[in-house]
């Protein structure tokens, strides 16, 4: 029997040895990609459900080009932590087949509509070749301090008891075969070591004490920060600890960095209130928007509210607007070609429904329902403009107060209004 386990062993030792070699091999000549290649994320929302339930753990891995209806993991801000997992469902025409696209759209299967922003190839970090439902639970206990105390301090005490209750009788078990062969009474010290094995409970006991005391100190001082993630990502398996995530049933809002200076969100650059040029029945009022966002967004994803807290879309149709450009949005386009110039930026209508432009306030709301920018005048603002008068950022895009909040010094009342300018 023993010598049927050691040949098994040894076979096995022997395929294991030569699966590596031939794996080597291929990484050298590059026809395949190292282990590390391969990524594992754990799902922490529901924009992919039902393919992939929330608490899943996926694996990716890269691949030479993506089709669309791939899943994949990406980064969309290119941080490493900043990772999501959605389908691919169509790419940007900069390429003439799928396999020469650098650019993708993806969108997650329980969204209603598409990520707003697209994602260039060397953002994407694999493919989802493997998806492990609900194991991301077991993931998210085994970090806690009690959950990593019973799945791994206990289980390895036991272990480490149990090997050295093992050493321990081997050791005293060649003792007593020299002590046959040399002497027919125990010298000592060979006395000494007939102590009780309870003992040896103290040395597993007080390492487990150790780890738990400097494991526990790494868990509670190991601060991530992880802003608008709809997952958690680590090599390790570890889960992140509980961070601001957009809602499952909307598309991903870029990362937003609140810092004084030119705004880093979408924003309300100028906006005019009254005027005695109009349009039919209607006054040719408008506000001109400024993307602070690193990528391209599309406006119909974003709300306006107005001061009695009525609620539009903010455009009525898909309007894209590249980063750090502005667009200008009107109740109509004859606005443009009546009234006032355009200066050859983006245009747009703002979307049905209720709302009035000359309630003092208007409030932007992105694609997760949150306030990015709020915009005031009357009152105890300081900022009065009259008819014709708008009031504008001064200077454009920039923006101290963040949120629903606002900071009238940003703004200056222009005589003459400058649209897209």
């Amino acid at each position: 029997m023993k010598m049927l386990k050691t040949t098994i062993l040894i076979l096995f030792g022997l395929g294991i040895g030569a699966f590596m070699l031939h794996y080597g091999i291929r990484v050298y000549k590059g026809q395949a990609k190292p282990p590390q290649a391969i990524r594992s994320y754990v799902i922490l929302s529901g924009s992919m459900a039902p393919v992939i339930p929330t608490g899943s753990i996926v694996f990716t891995y890269p691949q030479d080009f993506y089709l669309p209806g791939d899943v994949i993991s990406f980064s969309p801000t290119g941080a490493k932590k900043d990772v999501v997992t959605h389908r691919i469902t169509n790419t940007v025409d900069n390429g003439d087949t799928y396999f020469s696209a650098t650019t993708l759209k993806t969108k997650g299967d329980a969204n209603k509509t598409e990520d707003y922003s697209t994602i260039t190839s060397d953002r994407v970090i694999g493919k989802v070749f493997l998806t492990v439902p609900m194991a991301g639970h077991l993931v998210d206990f085994t970090k806690r301090p009690y959950g990593f105390i019973l799945l791994i301090i206990v289980p390895a005490t036991i272990i480490i008891y149990e090997e050295l209750k093992n050493l321990k009788n081997e050791f005293l078990k060649t003792l007593r075969s020299l002590r046959r062969k040399h002497s027919t009474e125990p010298s000592p010290a060979e006395k000494r070591l007939n102590f009780n094995p309870n003992l040896l409970l103290v040395i597993p006991l007080l390492s487990a004490a150790f780890f738990v005391v400097m494991f526990s100190k790494s868990f509670f001082l190991d601060a991530e920060a992880s802003v608008d993630n709809i997952l958690g990502a680590a090599s390790d398996f570890m889960l992140p600890s509980p961070s601001v995530s957009p809602s499952p049933s909307v598309s991903i809002t870029p990362t937003v960095t609140t810092t004084p200076g030119i705004a880093q969100t979408l924003v309300i650059n100028e906006v005019l209130p009254d005027t005695d040029c109009e349009i039919g029945q209607q006054e040719a009022q408008w506000l001109e928007v400024y993307n602070g966002y690193s990528t391209s967004i599309n406006l119909k994803n974003f709300k306006l509210l107005d001061g009695s807290n009525n609620q539009i879309d903010l455009v009525t149709a898909v309007t894209n607007l590249a980063a750090g450009q502005f667009a200008l949005i009107s109740h109509s386009n004859a606005t443009w070609t009546q009234c006032f110039d355009d200066n050859d930026v983006v245009t747009s209508n703002f979307g049905g429904g209720t709302f009035n432009l000359d309630t003092g306030t208007l409030k932007l709301m992105d694609p997760a329902n949150s306030i990015i920018d709020v915009v005031s005048w009357g009152g105890v603002t300081g900022l009065d403009p009259v008819q014709n008068q708008s009031i504008e950022r001064d200077p454009d895009g920039f923006d101290s107060a963040f949120g629903d909040s606002f900071n009238a010094v940003d703004f200056v009342v222009r005589s003459t209004p400058a649209p897209g300018l």
